[in-house]
């Protein structure tokens, strides 16, 4: 009985280790893609994009995961070599800001797809491949 318990944990062992080493693997790049995501949303965040997703409701890691790098360095670019700066700073500024992202943002259309949707918002809704 006691050499039938050997050989079977033997076998056991045999087919957990490949699945524990891609279980080992997943969450090593869980870990490391956590870190690269928080880091890239603390870059975000110093930024005046990160003030202007702020005032839109955006939270910063929601606006990292849910973009492409390419889109945020875009983005963080945009926000660096736009000449209204002073503009985005006055409308940054004020406390009782008109809701929705100034028209002269060069990243309007990425802050409002990710801002929320409220319930009176008449945005037009998704319709599915035919």
């Amino acid at each position: 009985m006691m050499k039938v318990t050997i050989i079977w944990m033997a076998v056991a062992a045999v087919f957990m280790l490949p699945t524990m080493m891609v279980l080992a693997f997943i969450f090593r790049n869980s870990r490391t893609a956590d870190l690269y995501y928080n880091g890239l949303a603390n870059r975000v965040e110093q930024e005046r994009l990160g003030q202007m997703l702020k005032q839109q409701g955006v939270d910063t890691t929601h606006y990292v995961r849910g973009s492409s790098s390419v889109e945020v360095f875009k983005a963080i670019q945009n926000c660096r070599n736009c000449s209204e700066k002073a503009h985005c700073g006055e409308h940054l500024q004020r406390e009782n800001a008109t809701p929705g992202v100034p028209d002269f943002c060069p990243n309007q259309d990425a802050i409002i797809a990710q801002a929320p949707v409220s319930a009176d918002d008449s945005r037009p809704e998704a319709t599915p491949p035919a």
